[in-house]
């Protein structure tokens, strides 16, 4: 069996949306409500405190018992407007 989560987490918001980040605003999978969502509620948080990461676990788990769980980082900021075109999900305002 294989499984994977992954999420953006924001210092201000004490790691949320994290796992909840698909479906941040309420819809999931809605990225561009999500997006607009997040950047209301940093409105007022100016870039120094605007601290992100995106975090990623994977878990495998065979049949002969070998079990493996990796997970990823990637720190940034967040920008306080998209920037790009060929993000997807946070990926416009994480830099």
């Amino acid at each position: 069996a294989v499984a994977d989560d992954s999420g953006l987490c924001v210092d201000v918001l004490g790691g949320a949306p994290g796992i909840f980040s698909a479906r941040w605003s309420g819809t999931h999978g809605d990225d561009k409500a999500n997006l607009d969502l997040l950047l209301a509620q940093l409105g007022d948080i100016d870039t120094p405190h605007r601290g992100a990461y995106f975090a990623c676990a994977a878990a495998l788990a065979l049949p002969d018992g070998t079990e493996r769980v990796v997970e990823g980082r990637l720190n940034g900021i967040l920008r306080h407007t998209p920037s790009g075109t060929n993000g997807f999900g946070y990926d416009p305002i994480l830099q």
